[in-house]
């Protein structure tokens, strides 16, 4: 109920950078459906989104996944968002660390696009892409496996 009241509220894009395996860009498109969530933007992707593994992994997310766009930067993927939030394991050094609740609070009022940005499943969000960000939000975990996978970590922050 929370997720979908999120979204409901809120004008959300997802933003995937650097994605490098099909069955995550998929899976994450499936996120995006399930939460009614119809924006996604991909960041210079090493992987094919049009693959029959990304395509058999989005479900009933397949337009979202159809319907994403692909762009070079973040900055060309957020423009026109009000806001510019990175989900990272690493809490954000410097940067305005927001928790995960507080997104719809802060959020929910205004007519802001907010946009989500995740990083590529080997090493995440880079110092510099953060750095892009208006807010990191930290996806707390387990401290022996603190990353979650793509998809997972899209589900948890929708």
């Amino acid at each position: 109920e929370y997720i979908k009241v999120l979204v409901n509220f809120m004008r959300v894009k997802i933003v995937l950078a650097r994605p490098v395996y099909e069955e995550n860009l998929g899976l994450a498109a499936r996120a995006c459906a399930n939460f009614d969530c119809k924006e996604l933007a991909i960041v210079s992707p090493e992987c094919d989104r049009k693959s029959g593994k990304a395509k058999s992994r989005a479900m009933h997310g397949i337009k979202v996944l159809e319907n994403a766009k692909e762009f070079n930067s973040i900055a060309e993927a957020t423009k026109g968002c009000s806001y510019v939030i990175a989900a990272s394991a690493r809490k954000g050094k410097g940067r305005n660390s927001i928790a995960l609740e507080e997104i719809k609070k802060r959020f929910e009022k205004s007519n802001a696009k907010v946009a989500l940005v995740f990083g590529s499943e080997p090493s995440g969000l880079s110092n510099k892409e953060i750095a892009e960000c208006d807010f990191v939000a930290f996806i707390p975990a387990s401290a022996k496996y603190p990353v979650l996978n793509l998809s997972h970590a899209v589900c948890v922050v929708l």
